[in-house]
């Protein structure tokens, strides 16, 4: 059996090796050439999109699925299949993008597997260099108009851009939105929305002016030029073209008196939206031909915090008061972003955790939600004021995490290195409690899920408490205590709170606990309600 089955396979072999054989020495001999198009660009800009024309000639007879292989770099890319009848000629458009700068040597080869009798491989070879650049360095700032009364700029990546957009929108944190103008904003932010997965880096700049504003916002990544008509068409906004010196724009009407034009250059996608008397354009046109661009250096002194992985930065100059501003997105365990403004006004009132550390008074706080709801991962702003800056950090965390993350915002402060006398906190929470039938309730406090308050027994008599139960909403296990508190006397009371059964994670604002204290006296048990604010 085993000498059988070598058989059939010595005999497949030898029909294989003689069709290729016969296929190779006397099938006619193919007469082709290749040739890639003069004209095309040598050179393109990291992600963009080159479509190469590769034009096949046969000379010979006619040809029926031949292989026409695509390397690059030496490494086959593709395999296009051709048939061509003798005398005729084709044309295959070769399209790449390219993920990182570099020379790429295209090279298209007939028959790359040698499997046909071709007359002369060296024309039936060609080759065409591509010289990729890195997209120039970003200046969105250039294209705005000068004498502005504020200035700010961003520099973000993918994941920068989606912490900033997400922080905007749940937490009304206009430092982090694209534009003070929802219109503006409304339509950026959907272009980002719509090629998120394809962008690599945004850059951002905008001023405001006594009666206008304007924005430019550049990104790059797999686009298409296209992109900002494309958009406009879906979004049913006006829209027309218009050429500008020897480059091409889409102008989009957001509103009566806001226009934002939209073009490809120097490896950017490129935005520029004005609001005033004039358009866009002939901002653009009066900015360029004078070619007086804005060079502002933004927020130069303000120190950065090291040690951290930066995904986005944010900066903001006002050239009146002389303030300066930077926020530096960070990504790790958890994302934070930091804050740091000079001869910035304070308040030292803090509805939030006080801590004093190495001389330094911190305020850390709850940060509420647009909606108002408690949520899975909370926002937690730290502050320090210090050597005439308000420094600050917010910490996006699991709510479980809420705690810890404040000695973490406090180390991270200590990160900028900026030195001089700090302001001192003090709190302005004012929590209360209060308890029915022979007690009073006082020095509310909340942490860890737990409530801590001074329970006074302003009867006659020593009572014993027994436990305690603590909901925010719905029921749940009681703490037990088994303390006794004299006549006159007070006591500290700790317990657990929770919410249908569950312990209260997090810091919500506002909570409202119910509570429930059994104890007793003369040896007769009894319960009392009473209710817990924390602010």
């Amino acid at each position: 059996m085993k000498n059988e089955i070598y058989y059939w396979v010595a005999l497949i072999a030898i029909v294989i090796a003689a069709a290729l054989a016969f296929r190779y020495y006397y099938s006619p001999s193919i007469n082709i050439g290749l040739g890639f198009s003069k004209g095309i660009p040598s050179s393109v800009y990291q992600y963009q999109k080159v479509t190469l024309p590769l034009f096949v000639y046969n000379n010979g007879s006619e040809i029926k699925g031949f292989d026409i292989g695509i390397l690059i770099n030496g490494n086959l890319s593709g395999v296009y299949n051709v048939s061509l009848a003798g005398g005729k000629e084709t044309e295959i458009d070769i399209s790449h993008s390219f993920g990182a700068s570099g020379n790429y040597n295209f090279t298209a080869v007939a028959d790359p597997a040698k499997l046909y009798n071709v007359n002369d491989r060296a024309k039936a070879t060609a080759s065409f260099m591509v010289d990729v650049r890195n997209p120039v360095a970003p200046a969105p700032a250039s294209l705005l108009p000068s004498n502005a009364v504020a200035l700010y700029a961003a520099n973000m990546t993918p994941i920068g851009y989606a912490v900033a957009a997400y922080l905007a929108e749940n937490y009304s944190l206009g430092q982090m939105s694209l534009s003070d103008m929802p219109v503006v904003t409304g339509f950026l932010k959907s272009l980002l929305d719509l090629t998120g997965s394809y962008v690599a880096n945004v850059s951002y700049a905008g001023a405001d002016y006594n009666n206008s504003r304007a924005y430019s916002l550049w990104f790059s990544g797999y686009l298409r030029p296209t992109v900002v008509g494309v958009l406009a068409q879906a979004m049913n906004l006006t829209y027309s073209n218009a050429t500008f010196g020897s480059t091409n724009l889409t102008i989009v009407d957001l509103n009566r008196n806001t226009t934002l034009c939209g073009w490809y250059g120097s490896g950017w996608v490129q935005t520029f939206a004005y609001q005033g008397n004039a358009t866009c354009l002939t901002i653009l046109q009066s900015r360029m031909l004078k070619g007086t661009f804005l060079n502002a250096s933004l927020a130069g002194d303000v120190p950065q915090p090291n040690d951290t992985a930066e995904v986005g930065n944010f900066s903001y100059y006002h050239p009146t008061s002389q303030r300066f501003g930077r926020l530096s997105l960070s990504g790790g365990d958890a994302f934070l972003y930091s804050v740091v403004w000079k001869n910035f006004s304070q308040s030292t009132v803090c509805y939030g955790i006080v801590n004093n550390v190495n001389g330094t008074s911190y305020c850390s706080a709850y940060v509420v939600p647009r909606s108002g709801l408690t949520q899975n991962a909370s926002l937690i702003r730290t502050t320090a004021y210090k050597g005439g800056y308000n420094e600050t950090v917010f910490a996006l965390v699991n709510t479980s995490r809420i705690l810890v993350q404040v000695g973490q915002n406090i180390a991270l402060l200590g990160k900028f290195g900026i030195s001089g006398s700090s302001a001192s906190f003090t709190s302005g929470i004012h929590n209360s409690c209060s308890l029915q039938n022979g007690f009073s309730c006082s020095n509310a406090t909340y942490g860890n899920s737990n409530v801590t308050f001074v329970l006074k027994n302003v009867m006659n008599t020593t009572a014993r408490i027994n436990a305690l139960g603590c909901f925010w909403n719905g029921g749940g296990p009681v703490n037990d205590l088994n303390k006794t508190v004299a006549a006159g006397a007070s006591v500290n009371i700790t317990g657990a709170c929770y919410n249908n059964a569950t312990l209260v994670s997090g810091v919500p604002l506002d909570l409202n606990l119910h509570l429930l204290l059994n104890y007793t006296e003369n040896g007769k048990p009894q319960t009392v309600r009473g209710d817990a604010f924390i602010i």
